[in-house]
Formats: structure tokens, C-alpha cells, sequence
């Protein structure tokens, strides 16, 4: 009992999520995954048992969520029930999941040690494709369909490890801000931080590249201590010019150009021309059409959980969209459920940008507005795992003020 005790504990129970984590992000699908999320989530259950429940926003939205879908499809509103079922399977096992982190992280240091687990997974995942899929470096589609280690979990899509990368950086600049008088910390962090963003640049994916520059540039600039008046007009300054030189380098050298940004210029001019001439592009504006063409016929009650997929001009996966994806699965409602979400969450960060944690989960929400343009987060674990993050954090800011407000001085 006492070893029990030991091992399985309120302490403990960290690096069980962190486990879960580390195999999220590197062997997702797999059984190796799942056996971990199972184990995460079991051993969290028996730890706090009663007290596993946990007041949060997006838990609250997450659950209305999966309440709404599931009496959508049950009373037979969904065109494709099977895909509906698969969906509303994979939303209940991810709300099960987000109890769970919710309720373990519960201080900063539980934050910042599964935001380390993140940082060692990123370098795992990057260093494993850029030794397996080294002939491939120079080619823009760097990792992109490489099988994941010892065959687990299938293959990566194109995304997977350059936003576990883009995590990373951005876990990165808060220990690099959170330490700025530790000199050799500074070096070793910027260093990885490089290593991170030059496989980002060789992957050429876009969404993970601006997450990147987020992680470098509009985090530590421009959000983390947004209203100190010292040294504000030149960290603007220079975040400005980095941004520059970072767009200027990459549309202007040729080998940058073909690696990432064609991809860019592909998608700009096609908005402003009407003529998608990159593929990626040209199948986004496809889905786009289709998307709004389903919306159209259903505004109100959708066409079903998943069954973006369903539709003609779809290429049979979802649309790469999270706004337009929910708005065809269930209409108008949870589209406004979620993203007011958002914007609570906006509200509350704001001002808690002098706090290097706070500006951290302030651009990860900004992250995730831009992200949704580009992707589907409603169903993504990576997604759910930032919003578990800063719904954390705001719960520790809460429990801070409470006992600093209790204090008599």
C-alpha cells in the first residue's frame, strides 16, 4: 500500500500525463498511444476519484458539444450515421481525456513539466524524420508520409511533427522569458529553437509556419508585456523587422521560394485572382465551395457530425476548415458555442499578458483562430490539449487570487 501510495499519487501522476502526451504527438493512432491515454486517464480517474470533475469553459463547451451531436445524430439528422458514430466516439474519448489534464494540472510547475515532455517529444519527432526522411530534406514535403517509429500508429500527414515542433518553439520562448538573466540557458534555448524553426521551413507547411512565427516573434514582442511602456517601441521594433526579413528571405531566395513559398504565394494570388495555380490551394478553394454549398442547403441543423467527408468536392476527408467543418455537421448553434469559447478566453487573457504564462496562452488562442481557417481543431487532440492548458491556467490565476486575496497584511 505504501509503494502504491509512492507510485500513484497527486505528484506522481504528471508523468503519467506526460507519457500520454509525448505518444500523442509522436505515435498517435497507435496502440502504444492508446494504451498510455487509457493508463493517463485511469490512473488520474483513481487518484482523485470524486474530485475528478473540474470546473472549465471549454470542458463545459466540450460536453455541451458532444451532448448536441449525439441527440443530432440520434434523432437522425446526420446523412452518413457511421461517420457521425465514429466521430461522436472520438469526442467522447477526448472529453475523457481533457478531464483528466484539467485536473492534474493544477500549478505552474505541473505546466511547465508537461510543457517539457513536449519540447524532449519535439526533438525526438523532428531529429526521427530528419534522419529517416533525409533524402527528402531540400524537397518542401519533408516528412510528409514517413512511417512513424517501429511501424506504430501508420504515417505522417504533412502537419504532425512541424506543429509539435511549433509547440516546442513556443514552449521554448516562455522558458527563455521566464529566465532572461540565465545567459547559457538563453544560448541553448535559441539554439533549439532554430534547429525547430529550420525544420518548420523545410517541411513547407504553412499552418505550422505561422504558429512558428508566433512561437519566435508575436509572442515575445509583441504580447508578452504588451502594456510596460519601457522598452515597448523597440521590442515592436524589432518583431516588426523580423517578421520582415523572414518574409523578405523566403519570397525573394529561390530556395526558400520553392521550398515554402510558392505555397504562400499560391493561396494569396488565387484569393485575389479567383485562379488557384498550387494544387494544396486549388483543393482548399474546392472544399471551400462545397462546404458553403452544404451550409446553404442546412444552416440551421447541419447535415451531420462528419459528413463533410460525404459530400461531392469533398475528396472524402474533412474540410480544412474548423468554422466551416462545424457549420456543416451541426449548423449554426455549436459554431457559436465554440467559438464564444474563444473569445471568453480572449477576454481573459488579455490581461494577464505581464504574466509570461498568461502571453503564452494569449497567442496560443490567437494560434488557434488562425489555425481553424486552415485546419480542424474541434476533434484534434493537439487542440484540445492547448485549450486544457490555458482553460489550467486561468483556473491557477483563479486560485492564486484567492489566497493572495485571503491574505491579511
Amino acid at each position: 500500500m505504501n509503494r502504491k501510495r509512492l507510485v500513484l499519487n497527486k505528484d506522481s501522476i504528471i508523468y503519467f500525463m506526460c507519457a500520454y502526451i509525448t505518444t500523442m504527438y509522436v505515435l498517435n493512432y497507435s496502440k502504444v498511444y492508446q494504451f498510455f491515454m487509457a493508463l493517463f486517464v485511469l490512473c488520474t480517474f483513481l487518484v482523485y476519484r470524486r474530485k475528478f470533475m473540474v470546473k472549465s469553459v471549454y470542458l463545459q463547451v466540450a460536453t455541451l458539444f458532444f451532448v448536441y451531436f449525439a441527440i443530432h445524430t440520434f434523432l437522425g439528422l446526420t446523412i452518413k450515421k457511421a461517420y457521425s458514430d465514429s466521430y461522436l466516439a472520438t469526442l467522447a474519448v477526448n472529453l475523457a481525456t481533457s478531464f483528466a489534464i484539467c485536473r492534474v494540472l493544477d500549478s505552474r510547475e505541473k505546466i511547465e513539466t508537461v510543457m517539457k515532455a513536449c519540447i524532449i517529444a519535439g526533438f525526438i519527432g523532428v531529429s526521427y524524420i530528419l534522419i529517416v526522411d533525409r533524402n527528402n530534406i531540400f524537397s518542401g514535403d519533408l516528412g510528409n508520409g514517413i512511417s512513424k517509429p517501429f511501424g506504430w500508429g501508420g504515417s505522417y500527414s504533412h502537419n504532425d511533427i512541424p506543429i509539435l515542433a511549433c509547440t516546442a518553439i513556443s514552449f521554448l520562448s516562455y522558458f527563455r522569458l521566464k529566465t532572461p538573466k540565465n545567459k547559457k540557458l538563453a544560448v541553448r534555448i535559441n539554439l533549439l529553437i532554430a534547429y525547430f524553426f529550420l525544420f518548420v521551413i523545410l517541411s513547407g507547411a504553412r499552418k505550422s509556419l505561422i504558429f512558428a512565427i508566433i512561437g519566435v516573434i508575436i509572442y515575445p514582442f509583441f504580447i508578452y508585456g504588451n502594456k510596460r511602456s519601457s522598452n515597448k517601441i523597440i521590442k515592436v521594433f524589432l518583431g516588426v523587422m523580423t517578421v520582415i526579413v523572414t518574409i523578405y528571405l523566403i519570397m525573394n531566395n529561390s530556395f526558400l521560394y520553392d521550398m515554402i513559398g510558392r505555397r504562400f504565394d499560391g493561396l494569396i494570388s488565387g484569393f485575389l485572382t479567383g485562379s488557384f495555380k498550387e494544387s494544396s490551394a486549388r483543393t482548399r478553394f474546392v472544399m471551400i465551395n462545397t462546404a458553403i454549398k452544404a451550409i446553404k442547403a442546412h444552416p440551421i441543423i447541419g447535415q451531420g457530425l462528419n459528413t463533410f467527408r460525404a459530400l461531392e468536392g469533398s475528396y472524402e476527408t474533412w474540410s480544412h476548415n474548423n468554422y466551416l467543418e462545424i457549420m456543416v455537421s451541426g449548423g449554426i448553434f455549436p459554431l457559436v458555442i465554440y467559438y464564444a469559447m474563444y473569445i471568453y478566453y480572449v477576454f481573459k487573457l488579455k490581461d494577464r499578458t505581464d504574466d509570461v504564462l498568461g502571453a503564452l496562452c494569449f497567442s496560443l488562442i490567437l494560434y488557434l483562430f488562425i489555425h481553424d481557417m486552415l485546419s480542424v481543431s474541434y476533434i484534434a487532440r493537439d487542440a484540445s490539449f492547448l485549450l486544457c492548458l490555458l482553460s489550467s491556467y486561468l483556473n491557477i490565476v483563479c486560485k492564486e487570487n484567492s489566497i493572495f486575496g485571503s491574505m491579511k497584511i
